[in-house]
């Protein structure tokens, strides 16, 4: 009973996060490369300032240590919201969290929320490279790769990416998916879950 109940809680914030990503991300408000390279240049009008140390950090330093020198940005000041972050940091964690049929996401939400090639992929795939806001991302992650049957193999449950093969059109390529979406699906996914192990370990 617990166990069914954490499950709702989960596919509850999922549902939120998605309808937020859908909703607010547009053309007008998306995190772009070229922005993020002139938060990064040096905003100290002291350039010179040799009392200014940077922050000694070690292979065994936590993420926000490694970062506490690196330029940080608002996502507000690039026309998102406050759950921007929160959306597109641990939306992917809800979508893996839920399994029951009953619970899981429309195909078609998931379809349009990742939809290959759009500026809320890139933005909400962006910001999730950078979960503390700073400018250097601490994974690279090229979204134009990535489309809905890739994000669904690579984060959502076992029962999601199954309904995802079963109700979408996949021999059509609608704008959801790339060519040839399940090779990839494969092809990004694998790396991508090398990549995810790998930081766990660190």
């Amino acid at each position: 009973m617990q166990q069914q109940r954490v499950e709702q809680l989960e596919a509850g914030i999922l549902a939120i996060s998605v309808s937020y990503l859908l909703h607010e991300i547009g053309e007008n408000n998306q995190l772009a490369e070229e922005r993020l390279a002139l938060e990064e240049l040096p905003q100290d009008p002291d350039l010179f300032d040799n009392d200014h140390m940077p922050t000694e950090v070690s292979l065994y330093c936590s993420w926000e240590a490694w970062e506490e020198d690196t330029a940080h940005y608002d996502p507000t000041e690039c026309g998102f919201g406050e759950l921007f972050v929160y959306a597109s940091c641990h939306w992917t964690e809800h979508f893996g969290a839920v399994s029951a049929a009953s619970l899981l996401p429309s195909v078609a939400k998931i379809e349009v929320s990742c939809q290959a090639g759009s500026t809320r992929l890139h933005s909400s795939i962006a910001q999730n490279c950078r979960p503390d806001c700073a400018t250097k991302p601490r994974l690279a992650f090229d979204s134009s790769l990535y489309g809905a049957l890739s994000i669904t193999s690579l984060y959502g449950s076992e029962a999601m990416l199954q309904r995802v093969l079963d109700k979408s059109d996949l021999d059509g390529l609608g704008d959801a998916f790339l060519p040839r979406p399940v090779m990839k699906a494969a092809d990004q996914s694998l790396p991508q879950i090398c990549n995810k192990e790998r930081l766990k370990r660190d």
